[in-house]
């Protein structure tokens, strides 16, 4: 990390640390994307709604493949709403950054 001088220089350290976290939290989510798009084969889903033909285990197996697909389904509706506040923080930041140098030109 670099040594920080003035109280200027602490506000760009903030600033440039809060876009690397949100570039970060952003590749993360392409990422989780590119999971999400391999198990949306239908696999899951027919195994979930065909339970196997053990008795003993077929509801608990059952009743365990649809909490998965709910959670499936929490975790996609949190990811978007995550999605959709970090595009809005991060177009946030753009607007703060280039205001921030077109006033140091003016100065």
């Amino acid at each position: 990390m670099k040594h920080i001088n003035n109280r200027s220089q602490l506000e760009q350290e903030k600033l440039r640390l809060r876009v690397q976290q949100l570039e970060m939290e952003h590749r993360l989510r392409k990422d989780w994307e590119s999971v999400k798009a391999s198990m949306q084969s239908g696999k899951w889903w027919k195994e979930a709604m065909h339970p196997g033909t053990d008795q003993k285990n077929g509801i608990g197996d059952w009743l365990l493949k649809g909490l998965h697909v709910a959670a499936i389904s929490l975790t996609n509706k949190v990811l978007h709403t995550a999605e959709e506040k970090a595009e809005r923080g991060i177009d946030h930041l753009m607007g703060q950054v280039t205001s921030m140098f077109h006033h140091k030109k003016e100065k």
